[in-house]
This record gives C-alpha cells, structure tokens and sequence, in this order.
C-alpha cells in the first residue's frame, strides 16, 4: 500500500491509528480502496484517510487520497446497522474531490489534526 511512502510510523501512532491497517473497505463508484480510521476520545474527534485505487493512464494503478475529520460516534460505538448509518455517512462525505489530498500532504494533515485536538483538550 502506498500509505507507509507518505505517513511516517510515528505519526501514524502518535493519531491512535493501528499502524498502516486498514480499518475498512470503502467503494467509490467503480473504485475500490481503504478506509483507514482513529477516533481521539478526549475530543470525540474522528480522523479519516480514505486511499482509493484505481487505474490512471497508461493502466498504472493510481492512489488517490481524501482526508477529513468529524465528531462523533465510531461504527463500533453503535449496536445496530441504523445507528451507524450517520457514521458512513460521514465517511461517504469525505470521499469528495473537496476533500482530496496530495499524499505528499498527508503526514502534514494527520499532524495538523493531532496537534489542534491536543491543544482544545
């Protein structure tokens, strides 16, 4: 996977994510690709990458990645499918070109969110 090109291990830590695993998988149209998911507890903070495989020109597979952040629940805080619905709906939110991200941007994103939850709490 391309992440571990673009996050450093230790930022991936310090946001609470489990390592480089993927927490979900998550389908955009035709395209498939990773959900990768740590929630910040003492600010009820979600924070998202979504990596998005798909084939670019020349048929060379291309990542794309979309970045975001919102409060609230997880998917595992909720017993039932119909509680968790607003949860994916947030993710389907973040997997807009508005939230877009140069994977070079990435690391500087994750921090950025660590950095202002930290400062809040």
């Amino acid at each position: 996977m391309g992440l571990t090109k673009h996050v450093e291990h230790a930022t991936m830590l310090d946001a609470g994510f489990n390592e480089y695993e993927p927490s979900f998988i998550h389908t955009k149209g035709r395209y498939t690709g990773y959900v990768y998911h740590t929630k910040i507890e003492d600010a009820d903070l979600n924070i998202v990458i979504i990596e998005i495989h798909r084939l670019g020109s020349k048929k060379r597979q291309r990542n794309d990645y979309y970045f975001g952040t919102f409060h609230g629940k997880h998917s595992g805080e909720h017993r039932t499918t119909e509680e968790a619905r607003p949860f994916f709906e947030e993710i389907d939110k973040i997997a807009t070109r508005r939230h877009r991200i140069n994977a070079r941007d990435l690391e500087a994103a994750i921090q950025r969110a660590t950095e202002e939850t930290r400062q809040k709490t």
